[in-house]
């Protein structure tokens, strides 16, 4: 099993995507842009956003009257049975949208097929539950697989989300469901599980073979990291552990283990920023704001050393100065970092699609002057003679 595009046809896509940016910009010519899409032909159908959402709207509408007449017809059969069908049903889909749609038509995110996959993924799981008599733990690993089957088919971004979620709920209703020490050490399983996720997936963006994903990775990497953090915060750990675990403290009572989501809560921040600049890294960089912020309003909620209004008048003019220190610091390149977009990311590490703009450079080859041309020399061996 592979993706479902020509890979060939989604790299002709992206050059054609980052050159109508630069032309936008300025950063070519008409001419240049003209002769690129010349060079680049996609037959893909790929329509903006607003389309999209419409016929993602518009397919929907269509499923639900299938919907109503599959509901009508199987009403009144036994739950096995319609789980069967459902999950008939589902396969169906996918088949549907692999066939007509993406390799007779040549869809690609066209909003038509993610409305056909996204129906097809929720019939199989559907099926398997009522097939399984509603079993949590058959239901979340068949919807961890239809999620995993969408984004890697189809590069699904919205599949991969729920794919990660999915996966860390179904680690989390384990552990939860197997009680005793395992619910003590839920925290620690997301951590180290979403860390080996990130891992995987950072390896993974580095094989060529994986190019086609690199934005599904970056995914996972995101949401990996978020929950790497949100299995360490102590705010979550604590809240959890009194809604989910029946646990009780009273006043000068704390969570177990409480000074390792202390010190990570603090910590986790101030890594990821440093490695940010480390590797100039942009991801890295904003994961680092953002979780700096959270643990920030961690400790104030624990922690009140001013009232509410003095520590965010603070707070905001400290963020403000920093911020207007950055963007006088970074007015010319440091280290690598300026507050100048020049290229987008794209732009600048697609080597097609550089290769792409380079092919279209016109203007620039020197013709020779052919205004003099030597006749040559009569001389036997190598000089001009007197005929020069």
């Amino acid at each position: 099993m592979n993706c479902a595009y020509d890979s060939r046809e989604l790299r002709h896509l992206q050059v054609l995507k980052e050159a109508a940016h630069w032309h936008r910009i300025k950063f070519i010519t008409a001419e240049q842009w003209t002769a690129i899409r010349l060079a680049y032909p996609c037959k893909l159908y790929h329509p903006n956003l607003v389309i999209r959402v419409l016929l993602f709207i518009a397919t929907w509408i269509a499923i639900s009257g299938v919907n109503g007449i599959f509901f009508l017809v199987v009403s009144e059969m036994p739950e096995t049975v319609k789980g069967v069908v459902a999950l008939l049903g589902g396969v169906g889909a996918m088949v549907l949208a692999d066939k007509a749609l993406v390799q007779r038509n040549s869809h690609y995110r066209s909003g038509v097929v993610e409305g056909v996959i996204y129906s097809g993924a929720g019939y199989m799981v559907l099926g398997l539950g009522l097939i399984t008599d509603w079993n949590v733990h058959l239901l979340l690993l068949s919807a961890l697989g239809a999620l995993s089957y969408v984004a890697y088919r189809y590069l699904d971004w919205i599949a991969t989300t729920f794919a990660v979620f999915t996966l860390a709920g179904f680690l989390f209703y384990e552990c939860y469901e197997m009680g005793g020490i395992f619910r003590q050490i839920i925290p620690f399983v997301i951590m180290i599980s979403s860390s080996l996720v990130y891992f995987l997936a950072q390896r993974a963006k580095r094989l060529e073979q994986w190019m086609l994903w690199e934005d599904n990775l970056l995914i996972v990497q995101v949401l990996s990291l978020l929950l790497v953090y949100a299995g360490g915060n102590y705010l979550v750990v604590r809240e959890c552990s009194i809604a989910l675990l029946n646990m009780t403290l009273v006043d000068g009572e704390d969570i177990p283990f409480a000074f390792i989501f202390y010190a990570f809560t603090a910590v986790m921040p101030l890594v990821l920023l440093y490695r940010g600049v480390q590797l100039r890294s942009l991801m890295l960089l904003r994961l680092g704001v953002v979780t700096l912020v959270l643990s920030v309003l961690t400790f104030r909620y624990y922690f009140s050393i001013a009232p509410p209004e003095v520590a965010l008048t603070v707070g905001g003019a400290i963020v403000l100065g920093v911020t207007a220190w950055l963007y006088s610091y970074l007015q010319t390149i440091r280290n690598g970092f300026t507050r100048e977009k020049l290229l987008s990311r794209a732009a600048v590490s697609n080597d097609l699609a550089a290769f792409a703009v380079s092919q279209t450079m016109g203007g620039n080859v020197h013709k020779p002057d052919e205004s003099f041309k030597g006749g040559g020399g009569s001389f036997g061996g190598g000089g001009a003679s007197g005929e020069f």
